[in-house]
């Protein structure tokens, strides 16, 4: 639809030049008749707008047939048509248009590069990759290239999983203008470091990981692979720092970070020393995923006060989720050790059933809901924008300087 609006809200203005022009350069009779047309023209444009913006395809479709009888040249009439059909999947008849186009010997440089893009979306949609690599690749050498074209460059690269092209594209992007692209070129490397690690090569893993963060220093995806890779290689220390930068980098995935320092400590032998880490981060994090943990650590370690006192913090500050509240009252029950042991159950049972109703993830973008964690999005094709959907924001300075006071 975006698109469709960007091409469609000059036209209303540009007719109204054009029949002006044609009345001032021709003689009053002829032009009369002529600029009449076109001034239709420009109406049944506002009218196909309007169908547009109510997202009535069909009908808008009509009224930009219509205005192509009126003015058979008009470009921007033939490339909202077929703007239309490649929207209702009429992918042929689409290329048809831009192909003829595209033929025309008068056309302008602008108006070329339009046709030769929006030909390569038809080429896309049809799945003519080929094709339509080859006309973004054109489009990215000219003078003046359209910036639509290197993100849809890279886009066709994403889904052949050729990462290394997509990051030449990235920065081709970041270089004509297209802003800042280290975040999604770090999320390319670490695509490029899972790839090695399945294919067993270590060292290359480690150096796509290395490229990561130069890429981006804030990247929770780069820092999980290379704590991962310390766990593995038994160098649980250096897991440790790994992951507890991922609670610098980004609070939300303090669930991800914390089962991880879990089994870190616990490979070093060391759960006295995940129960510092756990106090010592209590002081001011509110989290979601730290309230569970430490429940649990109140639970086993028999501080009911504390559990309960947590617990109140949590809700005076209405930051109450569904699983905290099933967390809570699973350390009440156990440790309590409450005789109504089938009620509890039973309560148990139906938190159960209400936490698998709910969706564990959310892109913070488009809003799309998932139970597991994907670095890119399903829906918007984002990378990094989905996280954990009982996230409630908290300051990152306070862990930051916490986890300082630890080291």
């Amino acid at each position: 639809m975006l698109d469709l609006l960007w091409l469609l809200l000059p036209l209303a203005a540009a007719s109204g030049w054009y029949a002006a022009r044609r009345t001032y350069r021709r003689g009053h009779h002829h032009t009369a008749n002529r600029s009449g047309d076109t001034l239709a023209c420009s109406s049944e444009y506002i009218r196909g707008l309007n169908y547009l913006l109510n997202d009535q395809t069909d009908e808008a479709l009509e009224v930009f047939l219509e205005a192509l009888e009126i003015d058979p040249e008009t470009v921007e009439t033939h490339l909202v048509l077929g703007n239309l059909f490649r929207r209702r999947g009429e992918v042929d008849r689409a290329t048809r248009i831009h192909q003829n186009l595209l033929a025309r010997p008068n056309l302008s440089a602008q108006q070329r590069s339009q046709v030769l893009l929006e030909l390569g979306k038809d080429y896309l949609r049809a799945g003519v990759l080929d094709r339509a690599e080859t006309l973004f690749q054109e489009l990215t050498q000219e003078r003046y290239p359209p910036l639509e074209a290197f993100d849809l460059l890279r886009g066709l690269y994403e889904q052949e999983k050729e990462w290394d092209k997509a990051i030449e594209a990235s920065r081709a992007l970041q270089n004509a203008g297209g802003g800042e692209q280290g975040s999604v070129i770090a999320h390319y490397y670490c695509e490029l470091a899972e790839q090695a690690l399945g294919q067993g090569d270590t060292q290359q893993a480690l150096a796509e990981i290395k490229r990561a963060q130069q890429s981006d220093r804030h990247c929770v995806r780069a820092s999980v692979l290379s704590g991962d890779l310390d766990l593995k290689m038994g160098e649980a220390k250096r897991a440790i720092k790994k992951y507890q930068q991922i609670l610098r980098q980004d609070q939300a995935f303090t669930t991800l970070a914390l089962e991880r320092l879990y089994r870190s400590f616990q490979a070093q032998d060391d759960m006295a020393g995940f129960d510092r880490l756990l106090q010592k981060l209590s002081t001011e994090n509110l989290s979601p995923a730290l309230t569970e943990s430490l429940f649990d650590y109140y639970s086993s370690h028999g501080e009911p006060e504390r559990l309960d006192w947590r617990f109140s913090s949590l809700l005076d500050k209405h930051r109450m989720t569904l699983s905290v509240l099933k967390s809570y009252l699973h350390a009440k029950l156990i440790g309590e050790r409450t005789r109504d042991t089938v009620v509890n159950e039973r309560v148990m049972e139906a938190l159960d059933e209400l936490s698998n109703r709910e969706f564990a993830y959310r892109c913070e973008r488009c809003g799309y809901e998932a139970h597991t964690l994907s670095w890119q999005c399903p829906s918007c094709h984002g990378w990094g924008t989905i996280k954990p959907s009982e996230w409630l924001d908290v300051t990152a300075p306070s862990v930051s300087g916490i986890l300082n006071t630890q080291e």
